[in-house]
């Protein structure tokens, strides 16, 4: 494609052959387009010097910038909606016969993500997987950083894959939607899991998160769909904003694809799954409601994409649990849990359930990540202490924060005492296990699979446990 392909109604004075769309000037070749987005950390602008000496074409910009050379500068007031908008005129045929499923929302979209994907892999699909867990290619895995990848990260994955066609599954951030990560991108369906209190670090208030979210309405392809949890709190507002057809999930009768939970152990889950036509009696090794509203989610997904449903039962019955949500492990007598929870939601879902599986003693290592939304701090600190007989509030990936400044936070209305602090989430999980006794339950919270740096070593909670357990076993 050439440059006035893009831009028909632009003057192009070197309507050149379009070799590359980056917006990192290391990555620049010959016949590329630059495009200088400002970040965080870095200016783009102050790379386009760099960028056409490295061969660029085209530079977009949102500074006034003059080029000796036979360069196109095209000036827009926000570069990385140029950018995804470029990326969308070059490359929509190529999406266009991908089914493209966005699941948002502030808690369960992993385990949505990752249940759908291992689904469709069971059913031998194309699929492509972004989540907060990496990145899947068929069975192929690519390691991750954000829970959304950059924009370009996206279209590279598919482009280089030698798919034409399948799915592809995207667990959308608020913050990935507000950063145009997926922006462009046309979806056969937007699922919505919940929305709740998060990210006010990011965003200036509730309402900004809440309407953040509903921007993926306007994403929808034509004849497609949005499905939501019409368990969250907004739901009749979420209703106002969708165009297209609109399933609801949930525990109500009213619901389209509504759930039953008939019993349940810290073993398995049985549970119905009804819809206008049809009572699906299933079990699952996956506990608490809330993984049960994912798998109704995940059921629903399917079902609104005609994808067959025969095999479902089967699988959802024999599914591992997902690395991080609610691992649960036992260990020299003890009953050790790892869970991803971070949000205030999450962290009481998770604990209801557990405290109503066991009537052992709960110890719970706990924290909460720094440069994140600290209103929920004192309230995540209530509940720790309002749950588990004992907790030991610690590290959780403090970022450039204060450890110190965030425990105090996360304390500081407490009224309880059955508490103590350790800075060390090495040290609290050593203390925790050094405490236990036989059938009590012990909980890590907060990191899943997440790795902590200790001595300049990386350990995951699961790592830390198994490390002091065989230490106690030498001694």
């Amino acid at each position: 494609m050439r440059i006035s392909n893009l831009y028909p109604n632009i003057l192009i004075k070197n309507n050149h052959f379009i070799t590359k769309v980056t917006d990192n000037s290391k990555e620049v070749i010959s016949g590329a387009i630059f495009v200088a987005i400002k970040g965080s950390n870095f200016d783009g602008a102050d790379y386009i010097s760099e960028a056409i000496t490295k061969g660029a074409q085209t530079i977009i910009t949102s500074i006034d910038y003059q080029s000796n050379n036979n360069i196109n500068i095209i000036k827009t007031k926000n570069p990385k909606k140029e950018l995804a908008s470029i990326l969308k005129k070059m490359y929509y045929n190529r999406l266009k016969n991908f089914r493209i499923v966005g699941i948002t929302g502030t808690n369960g979209k992993t385990s949505c993500c990752n249940i759908l994907y291992k689904y469709l892999l069971s059913l031998n699909k194309k699929v492509i997987c972004f989540s907060s867990n990496g990145i899947y290619v068929g069975k192929k895995y690519y390691e991750t950083i954000n829970t959304t990848p950059h924009i370009l990260t996206i279209y590279n994955t598919i482009l280089n894959s030698s798919y034409k066609n399948g799915y592809i599954i995207l667990e959308i951030s608020s913050q990935a939607i507000s950063e145009m990560r997926v922006f462009g991108i046309p979806f056969d369906i937007i699922a919505y899991t919940n929305i709740t209190q998060d990210h006010l670090d990011y965003h200036s208030n509730q309402t900004d998160y809440f309407y953040t979210k509903m921007l993926l309405m306007f994403q929808v392809k034509k004849g497609g769909s949005v499905i939501v949890n019409n368990n969250i709190e907004n739901f009749a507002k979420i209703l106002n904003f969708c165009s297209v057809t609109t399933y609801e999930i949930g525990k109500n009768k009213s619901a389209d694809f509504y759930y039953e939970i008939v019993d349940s152990s810290i073993e398995k889950t049985l549970f119905f799954i009804n819809t206008k036509t049809n009572i699906n009696a299933l079990e699952t090794p996956l506990i608490g409601e809330f993984n049960i509203q994912n798998i109704t989610l995940v059921y629903a997904i399917l079902d609104v994409l005609n994808t067959s449903l025969d095999n479902f039962d089967s699988f959802i019955k024999n599914i591992q649990r997902i690395n991080g949500r609610m691992n649960i492990f036992n260990l020299r007598n003890r009953t050790f849990i790892i869970d991803y929870a971070h949000t205030e939601k999450a962290v009481e879902e998770v604990l209801k359930t557990i405290k109503s599986f066991t009537n052992s003693k709960i110890k719970l290592i706990i924290g909460c990540g720094g440069n994140r939304d600290r209103l929920k701090r004192p309230k995540i600190g209530q509940l720790a202490c309002q749950y588990a007989d004992y907790v030991y509030f610690t590290e959780d990936n403090s970022r450039t924060e204060s450890i110190e400044k965030i425990i105090n936070e996360i304390i500081c209305d407490l009224t309880m005492s059955n508490y103590t602090i350790i800075l060390s989430r090495f040290e609290a999980i050593r203390k925790a296990l050094k405490d236990s006794k036989e059938n009590e339950t012990i909980i890590l919270m907060g990191m899943g699979i997440d790795k902590t740096k200790v001595d300049n070593e990386q350990y995951s909670d699961l790592e830390m446990v198994l490390k002091f357990l065989k230490e106690e076993n030498n001694d």
